[in-house]
C-alpha cells in the first residue's frame, strides 16, 4: 500500500510541478496578446510576406499557432524560442503538419540545414520547399 501511496504522490507532484512551471509561460504570452490588440493579426502577418502564397501563410500561422496558443497574434518577427517559447522538440511536427506527406522524409536533413528562430524563418523555408517541389514536378518527364 504503501508503494502505491509513493506512486501517486510522485505522479501528483510532477503533474503539480508541471502545472506551476507552465503558469508564468501562459501569463507571458497572455500579455504579449493582448499588448497587439483585438484586430485581426493575420493582416499584418500576410502583409510581412507579399510574395508568399495566403494559402501557405493560413497553414503556417495556424500550425504555430497550435504550438503556442489558439487565436494567438503571430508577427513574422516572433522567435520561436524565446518570444513564443516554443519547445524545439516540437519543430519536426510544426513542419509534418505544414509540408506535404512526400516531404516528410527529408525534414530532419531540411531542418539540419537551415537556421530556424522566427515565424518569418518558417515560412520562408516552407515556401522554398513548395517552390523547390514545383521545379521539381515540371522537371519530371510525362509518363
Amino acid at each position: 500500500m504503501n508503494t502505491v501511496l509513493w506512486i501517486l504522490g510522485l505522479f501528483g507532484g510532477c503533474a503539480g510541478l508541471g502545472f506551476l512551471v507552465g503558469r508564468p509561460r501562459e501569463r507571458r504570452l497572455r500579455r504579449l496578446a493582448a499588448s497587439r490588440g483585438d484586430e485581426d493579426a493575420f493582416v499584418p502577418f500576410r502583409q510581412s510576406f507579399p510574395d508568399v502564397p495566403e494559402a501557405l501563410l493560413r497553414r503556417v500561422y495556424t500550425a504555430v499557432q497550435g504550438l503556442v496558443a489558439e487565436h494567438f497574434p503571430l508577427r513574422g518577427d516572433d522567435n520561436l524560442w524565446t518570444t513564443l517559447e516554443v519547445d524545439e522538440g516540437s519543430i519536426d511536427g510544426l513542419f509534418e503538419e505544414i509540408l506535404d506527406e512526400k516531404a516528410h522524409g527529408t525534414i530532419p536533413s531540411l531542418l539540419a540545414n537551415s537556421s530556424i528562430g522566427t515565424v518569418g524563418d518558417v515560412v520562408r523555408l516552407v515556401w522554398r520547399e513548395e517552390q523547390q517541389d514545383a521545379r521539381d514536378a515540371q522537371r519530371q518527364p510525362a509518363p
